[in-house]
């Protein structure tokens, strides 16, 4: 984030490094399982992913720490799997999940306290992943449009929806990872 501080891993443990503590290691639910941390907001809200007990198992699922406290973003459909991979200035949040238990297909999602976890492919029988999301609510990743397709770049928000960013000359497939405000 814009004030040095770095989220990472160190042997399947999530830390939060910063000048003035140093490193931090992530509260976990279940520390004989592994977890991560993949991005930080200005407000050191980290998402990643670790396990949360769901009935008698314990699932990988996507998740937001807020300092002490760790917020299952829980899954699309009955999907058992799903990761954080970017969360904006406002606490949103995207990644992917599987769609369900057997993990066959995983779709992008966008998660806000206020709609709750969208699915960015609802229909689709292909697969997608959300990679970033800026402070406008602009999302970047890639989809694939249907099964054994190329991958594809998209940039989605909740105004627009999907937008296709298309794939340069020559080239059979693009993916987006990273947007900028």
């Amino acid at each position: 984030n814009n004030l040095g501080h770095v989220v990472g891993n160190c042997f399947y443990t999530a830390f939060l490094w910063t000048p003035e503590a140093g490193m931090i290691q992530l509260p976990t639910n279940d520390s004989t399982r592994p977890y991560f941390a993949y991005d930080l907001n200005e407000s050191d809200w980290v998402v990643g992913q670790t396990y949360f007990q769901v009935g008698a198992f314990w699932d990988p699922h996507a998740a937001m720490w807020r300092g002490d406290s760790i917020m299952d973003l829980g899954t699309l459909g009955t999907g058992r799997v799903s990761q954080a991979n970017g969360v904006n200035d406002s606490g949103w949040v995207v990644g992917q999940s599987y769609l369900t238990a057997s993990g066959s297909t995983e779709h992008p999602f966008f998660y806000s306290p206020s709609t709750g976890t969208i699915d960015l492919m609802p229909g689709s029988t292909g697969y997608g992943y959300a990679h970033d999301i800026n402070d406008l609510g602009q999302v970047t990743g890639y989809y694939q449009p249907t099964v054994f397709s190329n991958f594809r770049a998209f940039i989605w928000s909740l105004e627009d929806g999907m937008q296709d960013l298309g794939v340069p000359s020559g080239f059979a497939g693009s993916v987006g990872y990273w947007i900028n405000n």
